[in-house]
């Protein structure tokens, strides 16, 4: 039996429209060629010169249909490197909610592209126009100076139930808490998803019931890819799924039927695996079969409706390991923490380099970056700005490191205290904080929720 989450057996939208930029030529004039010259040049106003500038960008369509899937994080300051994943064409402009006005990306690739955020930027949809076409759009959230994650506090909306084990997204104004496990409510694992409203004020609405799984699933994965909520493995009963589920997601945040998606079955079971996009491609990875803790990372293509191409395998971790932290930086996946097959508890930190077209080179361990405290960090690892934190991961510790301008990650340190060390919550970055969700506090299943806000301090 492994510890921990994995004693039970055990951080996007999309959308496309396309416009025809309606480049026009020059017609000839009466009686002649464009080339020709009427009879007395004196009197002709002169024609318009439409002719492109000397140094504008050519357009360049993108490779099959323009996307835009993921950022490396949702919440950044003026100044701040965001890294956007999809499929490009060029020029790519991105459209900054607010005053913040259209900027021109830098290309990564032709998966990949970055962009600094302007100083007028606001809260609210990021897009992109590519290629000739506009796509998008990502919620992104504007703070202010160097964010850091302030202290957890205990909000007054608790969850339906306690449970722990559990996955969270948001999307939109909504946040999901998806499967788990409960003792007290629930009635074990669970394949229930609950809605919450996000407010004005960055605080959560009362938890309902918003749609339940096909399949009961604790340690899950989970994200939001164009207009879906995915659910990716986990398990049930010391079962890992290989199945992926997802439901649509309406404008007004409710869900419609979960159903298992035909294609992008995972090659076999898995619980505790981490998820990420890159460049228009998912990665799924290491994770636990039940008996056997894995590292394999797995790569399916996301086409522009949302739909996943069967999976193939990607490069290997290094190291085997399951309940882990993940994180993409400009140049880097990065790897951290987790369980390994022994059951030991790891600190190490390994990475990839990540080429332009969203592929991945060779993993190696980063001799130079762990984490202070080995920790279990599926769902307990969160980007905010240029700092990434590991949370909790079963100690009452949050250690933070900053991402650097070429996209290496810098060494972990101590930054901040929980409230108690409880087995197995989740966190996420919803809007400008993050929330803790769940979790067991001795033999207790919590229905707490904490909130810690990201600002400067």
């Amino acid at each position: 039996m492994m510890r921990s989450a994995f004693a039970l057996g055990l951080c996007v939208l999309s959308a496309c429209s396309y416009k025809d930029p309606g480049l026009s030529g020059v017609d000839a004039p009466p009686g002649g060629s464009a080339d020709a010259a009427p009879a007395d040049a004196r009197f002709r106003d002169a024609a318009p010169d439409t002719s492109p500038p000397a140094d504008a960008t050519p357009l360049v369509a993108c490779s099959g249909e323009c996307q835009l899937l993921a950022s490396n994080t949702s919440i950044a300051s003026a100044g701040n490197t965001l890294v956007l994943e999809g499929n490009f064409g060029s020029p790519t402009i991105v459209h900054f909610p607010g005053a913040g006005g259209d900027v021109a990306a830098t290309a990564l690739g032709t998966n990949r592209v970055s962009v600094v955020v302007p100083s007028a930027s606001a809260s609210g949809a990021l897009s992109v126009t590519t290629g000739g076409a506009t796509v998008g759009a990502l919620s992104f959230t504007v703070g202010s100076g160097t964010l850091s994650l302030q202290s957890m506090a205990l909000t007054t909306t608790p969850l339906r139930f306690g449970r722990f084990a559990s996955t969270e997204v948001q999307a939109g104004s909504s946040v999901y808490v998806i499967g788990g496990f409960s003792n007290n409510g629930g009635g074990g694992y669970l394949a229930s998803v609950d809605r919450a409203q996000v407010n004005a004020d960055g605080s959560l609405g009362t938890f309902v019931l918003a749609g339940t799984m096909t399949t009961s699933r604790a340690s899950n994965a989970a994200l939001v890819i164009g207009s879906f909520l995915y659910v990716i493995g986990g398990d049930t009963n010391g079962t890992p799924h290989n199945s992926i589920e997802r439901a649509s997601i309406n404008a007004d945040g409710s869900l419609g039927a979960f159903a298992v998606i035909p294609n992008g079955t995972l090659p076999e079971g898995l619980s505790g695996a981490a998820v990420a996009i890159i460049g228009n491609s998912l990665y799924v990875i290491g994770g636990s079969t039940g008996t056997t803790t894995r590292a394999t990372v797995q790569r399916a293509s996301i086409d522009s409706a949302g739909n996943l191409s069967a999976f193939s395998a990607a490069p290997s971790l290094s190291a085997a390991r399951a309940g882990v932290g993940a994180l993409v930086t400009k140049s880097f996946l990065y790897v951290v923490g987790g369980v390994a097959p022994d059951n030991s508890v790891l600190a190490s930190v390994e990475r990839a380099a990540v080429h332009g077209d969203g592929t991945l080179g060779p993993f190696t361990t980063v001799l130079d970056t762990h984490l202070v405290n080995a920790r279990e960090l599926q769902q307990c690892f969160v980007s905010v700005g240029d700092r990434a934190y590991a949370i909790g991961g079963g100690l009452a510790s949050v250690e933070g490191a900053s991402v650097l301008a070429d996209g290496t990650l810098g060494p972990f340190g101590a930054a901040g205290t929980l409230p108690d060390a409880r087995s197995i919550p989740s966190f996420a970055l919803v809007g400008a904080s993050v929330f803790s969700f769940g979790g067991r506090v001795g033999t207790t299943d919590s229905a707490q929720i904490f909130r810690a806000a990201v600002m400067a301090p």
